[in-house]
């Protein structure tokens, strides 16, 4: 389903739902889109009947989970928005489902914006799994504009190339050697400042929230 900013995909939790006949579901929502929790509640109950319980907590990531919270409230489904899995996290005691929260927002511009602050010629890649998709738009501006764009892979924790966590920048350290600096796609201050402690490299952040650089 879209809801202003974001694609989620919601339908595919439907399916799971329905094949399985579950009940009772817990829904966990991060902060930025605790304002669209009834959005997905309504479209949830008309579409599998299920009673939809939101966990009313902050969830911080993938590995912040609710199910031994809810274990013994005969909840048959856990549905994470916003993350991608961990792999190696498999431990549940109810079946989870994670769902990412793609962002729409055109980045063109602010992509645009960052060029000028760019030094070198290698740039890093890396968002949160919100903006991964839209990397092949990026690579072709940063190409257009002279710079060779460079995605590493993270360790086992990480589902998307180029993708970082607030906990794990091992997408970045693994062409840190390789680039000159980063350019960050997303908002805030947080994931940047770790990724700039954990490469030792500049990094430039490009907002398509803000339309900043």
């Amino acid at each position: 389903m879209k809801i202003p900013g974001y694609n989620i995909d919601l339908e595919n939790a439907v399916k799971t739902i329905t094949k399985n006949s579950y009940k009772r579901i817990v829904l966990q929502i991060p902060e930025g889109l605790k304002n669209y929790a009834f959005t997905f509640v309504k479209y949830l109950e008309k579409e599998t009947r299920a009673t939809i319980i939101i966990s009313a907590d902050p969830c911080f990531g993938a590995c912040d989970l609710v199910n031994y919270e809810f274990k013994d409230l005969d909840v048959d489904f856990v549905i994470q928005i916003g993350h991608t899995p961990i792999s190696e996290i498999d431990n549940f005691c109810i079946p989870t489902m994670f769902i990412n929260a793609e962002s729409t927002l055109d980045v063109t511009d602010v992509i645009k914006k960052a060029i000028p602050y760019l030094t070198g010629n290698k740039i890093g890649l890396v968002s949160t799994s919100q903006h991964v998709h839209i990397f092949p738009r990026v690579q072709e501006i940063l190409v257009e504009n002279g710079f060779e764009p460079i995605i590493g892979e993270g360790d086992s924790r990480i589902k998307l190339k180029g993708q970082i966590l607030g906990c794990n920048f091992s997408a970045a350290r693994s062409i840190a050697d390789k680039v000159d600096m980063f350019l960050f796609i997303g908002s805030g201050n947080f994931h940047p400042l770790g990724l700039l402690l954990s490469t030792k490299k500049p990094v430039i952040i490009a907002d398509p929230y803000t339309n900043q650089s």
